[in-house]
């Protein structure tokens, strides 16, 4: 700093012209008639009046630099900065109030004891402030140091000073100025001490890390990667990474930084480099600058050789397990399936756990009672059926568990849905695994299909019994119709002589008329009755479904006047001929108008007779206003011995008997029914031009 009087110009003037005046007074006064005390007498008058000129103008620029001191400390108080002042001597000439605020003592505390700047100085850092003190040039460097607070406390200051010169060089004091940095110190501390521990984590990552700019050039390692390239951490920056790790002039073609430096995202790649021989997972993220451009790449290569290799061996372990694994389950499901069909084609088979659940069963087993497995699996087994001996002492799983080797029983009572069976279940322990009992295998033996036949053999024994009497009835009606047919003969022949040579009145003639017509009326009954009773001949021959038709109607019109069942006919109008034994088919013919009259029975109703050309059939349907058939009992219709009727109605053959004359024909017979509407049954046999050849008998 540097302290400068100024001279204006009238007082350089002023003094240049009275020296100038004073010379040349002198000098006239030497050459002319002045004397040389006149010369002295203005010489001392000017010098008088320079002195109070010049004193005057000292005093004003005392004043001045008074004021500015008073600038000077009016700034420097208000400075935050602690400011100070050393005279040429080292004496404190001025201290700002700063000072309190930082070091905790008061100004008048460091003008009272000047060395006080020195002594709150740590004594690690005198000596250093000394030697700053100590600096003659004009520079300003800066100086850290630490102080002892008035309260104990260490705070770190940043100092500053300068000499102070006048204009012309002098010496004039040291300026000071002291800072607290504490907290910046502090900072900064934190900074290094982060930055440091930040090497340290980085240089201990077991992985290869890597910071690189666009050009793939190195610019930050840890050490790892060093380790990996056998090379110093300085030797390596700068150096392009594919070149230091693949030895090659270009990046690889799977190189994941080659994606990244397109979109600017984040990729992984797994990548083998040969010339370390090991797998790295490579995983690479953008470094992006404030505008957000990509300016480099973090690059993260994981050592998984060791993965790899385990994962290799891992994968042929696995691979023969599994292979054995393969090898043991398919003797496991070769065994399974063995059992399981076993299981499936065996009786009926049930497995009930020892709290009666049931816990499996066999195919055979859901026909038997006609059930899917959903309906059973998780069921009571007393719910499925229940014997006797059921939630008794008795029951089969009971006398299991209290050690006996099977239990049989019998059961021929309703099941599941109101079926009804007759069976033998026997039981047997179930045990796991230990030998521990947790329930038991029954199987169920049908004996509903025994005694289905057993009872079947009854009733065709009772209906062999009801063919022999029918057939001695038959033998019977044919010998009476016999006997009668001889004395009808001559009944006939009287009866016809009268109505020729006799005279009679009209009445009697009308009486002999009518007697002669029902006596040709019995004459063809007899003869249908011989017919009927005759065994077939077994030939064929052609004849009309019309007559055949009529012929067999006379032997159901007195049931259908007492039943009062009326008969309606719409034949074909052309005559319907086929080529069949005609004793046969009119034994068709007469079973299903039966039937049709029984379907009827005594409520009244009507019988439809309808005959139709079918391009090469001749159909016949037979059509009554009946009961009709159940849907179930359809299907069964024309099996023998089947039968809606009663035993004392029907024997269940004549359907059946009818079906295999109707099928040697080479023709066909359906039905058709609704309960409470009626049943159709449709006669199809081949015409005359297209029948068979063959004897259908």
């Amino acid at each position: 700093m540097k302290i400068t009087y100024q001279w204006n110009t009238g007082t350089l003037l002023g003094i240049f012209f009275v020296t100038l005046c004073s010379l040349f007074l002198l000098f006239v006064g030497r050459n002319f008639f002045f004397h040389y005390q006149s010369a002295g007498f203005f010489l001392v008058v000017a010098t008088m009046l320079l002195s109070l000129y010049t004193t005057s103008r000292i005093h004003t620029i005392q004043q001045e630099n008074e004021h500015q001191r008073q600038r000077f400390r009016t700034v420097a108080d208000q400075s935050y900065a602690w400011e100070y002042w050393l005279d040429p001597s080292g004496r404190l000439e001025y201290i700002s109030p700063s000072c309190e605020r930082i070091s905790g003592y008061s100004p008048d505390a460091f003008m009272q004891n000047p060395e006080l700047l020195t002594t709150i100085i740590v004594a690690e850092d005198r000596e250093k402030f000394f030697r700053h003190l100590r600096k003659e040039n004009d520079e300003c460097p800066f100086l850290i140091f630490r102080i002892i607070t008035a309260t104990g406390e260490t705070r770190w200051i940043q100092h500053t000073c300068r000499r102070v010169v006048d204009g012309e060089g002098r010496y004039f004091g040291r300026r000071g100025s002291n800072i607290d940095c504490t907290n910046q110190h502090r900072a900064e501390q934190r900074i290094i001490t982060s930055r440091q521990q930040w090497m340290d984590t980085f240089d201990a990552i077991p992985d290869s890390v890597m910071l690189l700019d666009r050009q793939f050039r190195i610019q930050k390692i840890n050490r790892k990667t060093a380790q990996l390239l056998d090379c110093s951490i300085q030797d390596l920056l700068g150096r392009v990474c594919y070149h230091e790790f693949h030895c090659t002039l270009h990046p690889t073609e799977n190189c994941p930084l080659i994606d990244l430096f397109g979109d600017g995202l984040s990729h992984e790649e797994e990548v083998y480099v040969e010339r370390l021989g090991k797998y790295f997972n490579i995983t690479v993220s953008p470094l992006t600058d404030g505008n957000g451009r990509v300016t480099g790449a973090v690059h993260v290569a994981r050592d998984i050789t060791r993965q790899r290799r385990a994962e290799c061996a891992r994968r042929e372990l696995m691979s023969s397990l599994e292979e054995r694994v393969a090898q043991r389950t398919g003797q496991l499901r070769q065994a399974y399936s063995d059992l399981e069909q076993i299981f499936e084609v065996a009786l009926p088979l049930v497995v009930v756990t020892d709290d009666f659940i049931i816990d499996r069963v066999n195919k055979a087993f859901c026909r038997f009672f006609g059930i899917d497995k959903v309906q059973v699996v998780g069921k009571h087994c007393y719910d499925l059926w229940e014997g006797e001996f059921c939630h008794g002492r008795e029951c089969s799983l009971e006398l299991l568990r209290s050690g006996a080797p099977s239990v049989t029983r019998y059961v021929d009572g309703k099941a599941l849905q109101g079926q009804t069976i007759t069976c033998s279940i026997q039981s047997v322990p179930y045990r796991d695994a230990a030998g521990k009992f947790i329930g038991q295998i029954s199987s169920f033996f049908d004996l509903s299909e025994r005694k289905r036949v057993e009872q079947r053999l009854e009733k065709v024994r009772k209906q062999l019994l009801h063919v022999e009497k029918l057939n001695a009835i038959g033998s019977l009606s044919a010998s009476i119709a016999h006997e009668f047919n001889n004395p009808l003969c001559g009944v006939l022949s009287v009866l016809e002589r009268l109505q020729r040579e006799a005279s009679l009145t009209k009445i009697d003639r009308e009486m002999v008329a009518i007697a002669l017509r029902e006596g040709e009326r019995m004459k063809r009954l007899i003869m249908d009755l011989q017919n009927f009773n005759r065994p077939t001949s077994g030939k064929i021959s052609r004849f009309d479904l019309h007559n055949a038709l009529e012929s067999m109607v006379i032997f159901i019109q007195k049931e259908m006047s007492r039943h009062n069942i009326r008969l309606s006919r719409k034949y074909c109008s052309e005559p319907v001929v086929v080529e069949a034994v005609e004793d046969q088919i009119k034994q068709v013919i007469l079973n299903l108008l039966k039937n049709a009259l029984e379907a009827i029975g005594d409520a009244g109703g009507e019988i439809r007779l309808q005959t139709a050309v079918l391009d090469t059939e001749a159909e016949l349907r037979i059509q009554d206003t009946g009961t009709g058939i159940n849907q179930d009992d359809l299907s069964r219709i024309f099996e023998p011995f089947f039968t809606t009727k009663s035993p004392q109605k029907g024997t269940g053959l004549g359907l059946s008997v009818s079906y295999g004359i109707v099928k040697a024909h080479d023709g066909t017979i359906e039905v058709e029914s609704q309960p409470g509407k009626g049943t159709v049954f449709i006669l199809r046999l081949p015409l005359c031009s297209t029948l068979n050849k063959g004897n259908p008998a």
